[in-house]
């Protein structure tokens, strides 16, 4: 039997449902859907005593589908279908491989039993998109687990493998491989001991010991009282409510918090992130070459950087060294971080003569001849690339981070490494090899950081610190103290940078209209980068501002925030500032048809 996404086989007496909706087994309606289908057909079928509950290809399902965040999910609701699954008559046992996160893993707690592969990884990412797991996860796994365990998987969101202590209550064995026909075992095996289903919201073994819970509730509770996300706070009243109140009860408590925070301001701001940061990391042109060899050009703590965090990604890495003196320098700086990972036991000492036996280093170009990107760190490494690249490089994606070492006509791509952030923005041009664009974006994500790509030769993110300074001087300018500046700032989620020296005061301007000053400069800034096709979108102005200029990530960014507040109101606000400062702020930008559309920036253009 086949449904959208979901394949049934009703084998005597263990029956498979396999859900098959690639690329990730996502938990869209269609598939919820189908689910709830297939669990009725193994219901009415007498001769099916047990279910296997499986993936297929790459991973159980991930997760909720992303495309349904922020609207109506429809029936049936994800807490919907795992109250169903734990309320099947007949035994279900979850065969668990890949990543196991959010809603899947929340569909695994409904399960009766689960078997994992070793590699398995288990999260709740909920809170980094100002959620709680909102499927019954806050109520089944401090029952499974207690709170302390619970809490510490959905504070972090971070994932853990199924070999790690934290996950021992939440998975019943672990097999070396053929996870679907171990669970098939384990089916048989608890049919021919006559076992029940064992329902987790009917467990009690994380709530034993009463005192401890209680206890670690009220650690919990101090440790986010002042934080700015309510999603914390929201995580702690609900594993509470798993103890306090009866299961349909807590499970109600779960689903009306979940409700709340969906429409939270700082629930939007970090969807919106998260979306952009996914558009962002498509390149704008071309297809990516596959990477093995990673070259770095150049001395200096710039070169160090990305040596290692290519060798920690697995990448063989050539130094290509401008003189011996950097040789050594950068040879001995690789030697010392390493030592000291090994020390810290970030890595083992295998590990270390392994990342060791991947890196070489030489003064002769020919050292880098092999690679398939190579990002060169100074002004002589720059030219050095430029002159060789059509030869000795042919099928190099040639890079420098001296973005004035770039000229007219140049092959070369730039590259804007903020080594205080994750920030790096990828600079191309209309001679830029679409190939190339791709290649990079893809490696410097693979390298750890949030990549954005800039159309243009100077960094979109050289442009919005520049207009933060120059707000800071008009605001100065009319009177408003840097204090004053400050809190505003702050009030807004931003870490502003302090003017220096006196400016000389003019009255008149009103000082509650400093946060509508700062909101409507931003945005003017970022329109501007817009419209001249610097950047592709709205979203990758706010990952600029969000990963390396201080702005909290419960913002948005600057053209969310703007957009928050309104745009009737920005296009006011920007009408009357461009009268008072005319070389800051304009107001030919389109706002009418975006206001009109009700699209927001997504209609700009």
């Amino acid at each position: 039997m086949e449904y959208e996404g979901v394949r049934v086989e009703l084998t005597e007496p263990v029956a498979h449902v396999i859900i098959d909706c690639p690329p990730v087994n996502a938990l869209s309606r269609p598939v919820r859907r189908s689910l709830w289908t297939a669990f009725d057909a193994v219901a009415a079928a007498p001769s099916v005593r047990a279910v296997v509950l499986s993936g297929a290809g790459r991973s159980f399902p991930v997760g909720a589908a992303i495309e349904e965040f922020g609207k109506p999910l429809g029936t049936p609701g994800l807490s919907d279908l795992c109250s169903k699954i734990e309320a099947c008559g007949k035994l279900v046992v979850a065969a668990l491989h890949g990543s196991v996160f959010g809603g899947g893993f929340e569909v695994a707690l409904a399960c009766h039993w689960r078997v994992a592969l070793p590699s398995t990884r288990l999260a709740f990412p909920e809170v980094a998109l100002g959620l709680i797991p909102g499927a019954g996860g806050t109520q089944r796994a401090p029952r499974l687990a207690g709170a302390d365990n619970a809490l510490r998987l959905m504070l972090s969101g971070q994932p853990i493998t199924v070999t790690q202590p934290l996950a021992t209550a939440y998975i019943d064995r672990v097999v070396g491989q053929n996870v679907v026909q171990a669970a098939e075992a384990m089916a048989r095996d608890h049919l021919e001991q006559g076992l029940a289903p064992r329902r987790s919201l009917q467990v009690h073994d994380g709530l034993a010991d009463a005192v401890a819970f209680q206890n670690n509730i009220s650690r919990y509770k101090r440790a986010v009282k002042d934080d700015p996300l309510p999603a914390k706070r929201e995580i702690v009243r609900a594993v509470e409510a798993a103890f306090l109140l009866p299961p349909e009860a807590g499970m109600d408590f779960e689903t009306a918090a979940f409700d709340a925070l969906d429409a939270s301001k700082e629930a939007r701001a970090l969807q919106h992130l998260f979306f952009a940061e996914r558009a962002a990391a498509k390149p704008p042109v071309g297809k990516a070459r596959r990477v093995l060899q990673l070259g770095i050009a150049g001395d200096g703590a710039a070169a160090v950087a990305l040596a290692m965090a290519g060798l920690g990604v697995g990448l063989a890495v050539a130094h290509l060294a401008p003189h011996q003196e950097a040789q050594d320098t950068v040879g001995a700086a690789i030697q010392t971080a390493l030592d000291s990972a090994v020390a810290a036991r970030r890595i083992s000492k295998q590990d270390r003569g392994h990342r060791l036996d991947r890196f070489v280093q030489a003064q002769d170009a020919a050292v880098v001849a092999g690679c398939e990107v190579v990002i060169g760190c100074g002004p002589d490494e720059a030219k050095l690339l430029a002159s060789t690249g059509a030869h000795a490089l042919p099928y190099a994606c040639l890079v420098t981070t001296r973005l004035f070492d770039l000229v007219d006509d140049s092959p070369l791509l730039g590259l804007s490494l903020d080594f205080e952030s994750d920030l790096a923005e990828v600079l191309w041009s209309a001679e830029s090899l679409p190939e190339d664009v791709a290649t990079l974006m893809a490696t410097i994500r693979r390298l750890g950081r949030v990549v954005v790509a800039s159309y243009e030769v100077t960094p979109s993110y050289h442009a919005l610190r520049k207009q933060q300074f120059k707000l800071n001087d008009i605001l100065r300018a009319e009177g408003i103290a840097p204090d004053i500046i400050d809190k505003t700032a702050r009030g807004l989620g931003i870490q502003w940078p302090r003017a220096k020296g006196s400016v000389s005061a003019r009255p008149g301007f009103d000082v509650a209209r400093c946060a509508d000053v700062l909101v409507a400069g931003m945005a003017s800034t970022g329109m501007q980068l817009l419209r001249s096709g610097a950047v592709a979108r709205a979203g990758d102005i706010d990952i600029l501002a969000c990963t390396a200029m201080g702005y909290d990530r419960l913002t948005g960014g600057p053209m969310h925030l703007a957009q928050a507040r309104g745009l009737i109101k920005l296009e006011r606000d920007l009408a009357e500032f461009s009268d008072r400062f005319s070389d800051i702020f304009e107001t030919d930008v389109g706002l009418d048809t975006l206001i009109k559309s009700g699209l927001g920036w997504s209609a700009f253009v």
